[in-house]
């Protein structure tokens, strides 16, 4: 939170968006397939203070609300994406997400996003261009994130959007592999968000 007074505004998540774009790497990469994590039933506040540096921002995103390969998000990213995959691949494929090795949604239900500084690039409150530094707690560990974010602010609400690439080794995560890492998920996964503020 902010150390002086701020506005208080609430993360809109019917009209927003988190996802991850995860691919495949390793010898028999062209066997596996790339896949879209979204995240859902999320909740988060946002202390907008006059002097934007002192603006923080939290998210809370339940583990076990994690969408995987939804039909509509793989045809609207297109490309690599754009073949819908079956039930049992998307329900597999959750499976290990959500399982000791990786996430361990058993005994950690929920990751943590929280800033700690924003650095104005350009712009002002009402529009603008920096980096936010995010901590970001990932099965108990809490690592440093720093991430790009444009916003606008008009009739009481702020957008807030960006993309980043983060390392799942780097969040704690050991990412799913198959046949001696001959096929495996790629350590780099692609994050794009999309923030409504009321």
């Amino acid at each position: 939170m902010p150390a002086g007074p701020a506005t208080r505004l609430h993360i809109d998540a019917a009209a927003s968006r988190i996802e991850f774009r995860v691919r495949a790497a390793g010898p028999l990469a062209a066997l596996g397939h790339a896949h879209i994590v979204q995240a859902s039933q999320f909740s988060g506040e946002l202390w907008l203070d006059a002097d934007l540096s002192h603006s923080r921002l939290q998210l809370r995103l339940p583990v076990e609300s994690l969408v995987v390969d939804d039909p509509q998000a793989r045809a609207a990213a297109g490309g690599e994406f754009d073949k819908p995959l079956p039930e049992e691949a998307r329900r597999g494929t959750r499976e290990h997400l959500l399982g000791e090795r990786q996430l361990d949604a058993a005994h950690f239900p929920q990751i943590l996003l929280e800033s700690t500084a924003l650095t104005l690039l350009r712009g002002d409150a009402q529009a603008g261009e920096g980096t936010l530094t995010l901590q970001a707690t990932v099965r108990g560990r809490t690592s440093t994130l720093a991430v790009p974010v444009a916003w606008q602010q008009h009739d009481g609400a702020l957008q807030a959007h960006g993309q980043f690439t983060l390392s799942q080794a780097a969040l704690g995560i050991e990412p799913y592999s198959v046949g001696g890492g001959a096929l495996r998920v790629a350590d780099d996964i692609e994050a794009r968000f999309e923030l409504l503020a009321r």
